[in-house]
């Protein structure tokens, strides 16, 4: 199920990503969105199936809302930047607990994925924790015999 998502999918999932991060135009210069968006779509498709079928149905009705979720004429993917903004900012601040949910499922699952990106998490200050996370499992994977040792020869 790794590869769920059609063109489609893919590009409701991109416009999601793009219209979040609209406030902040250099956390899309950080990214390569493609990646982020196939990234997305493979740890969806490894979802227990009723998680992998909300994810898939919320892109649906975030494209192709029906009423009472929407009553919108037009699918997400054709508005504009502003009217996918004020678009998401009606599902998010809905007062239907459900269309909110699904919205932070959505939004988390793609905000996670995004910040999972290297040179995003070098861009705001996380380079040297990244480094240091890289040498610390780096000596880890070692064999005893090649780690560095500690002073006075202990491991």
């Amino acid at each position: 199920m790794s590869a769920w998502a059609n063109t489609r999918g893919r590009h409701v999932l991109r416009e999601f990503i793009v219209t979040i991060c609209a406030g902040d135009p250099a956390v899309l210069s950080s990214v390569r969105l493609q990646r982020v968006v196939l990234k997305t779509e493979k740890y969806v498709g490894e979802l227990p199936v009723f998680y992998f079928l909300l994810f898939k149905l919320t892109l649906y009705l975030l494209n192709y809302a029906l009423p009472p979720l929407s009553w919108k004429l037009r699918p997400f993917t054709w508005m504009n930047l502003e009217e996918r903004q004020h678009y998401l900012e009606e599902w998010q601040a809905s007062s239907f607990y459900y269309k909110r949910t699904l919205f932070k499922m959505v939004q988390c699952v793609c905000v996670s994925h995004l910040y999972s990106e290297r040179k995003l998490l070098e861009s705001i200050g996380f380079g040297e924790s990244l480094a240091h996370r890289e040498q610390r499992s780096f000596a880890g994977s070692l064999p005893m015999s090649e780690a560095p040792s500690g002073p006075g020869g202990a491991p």
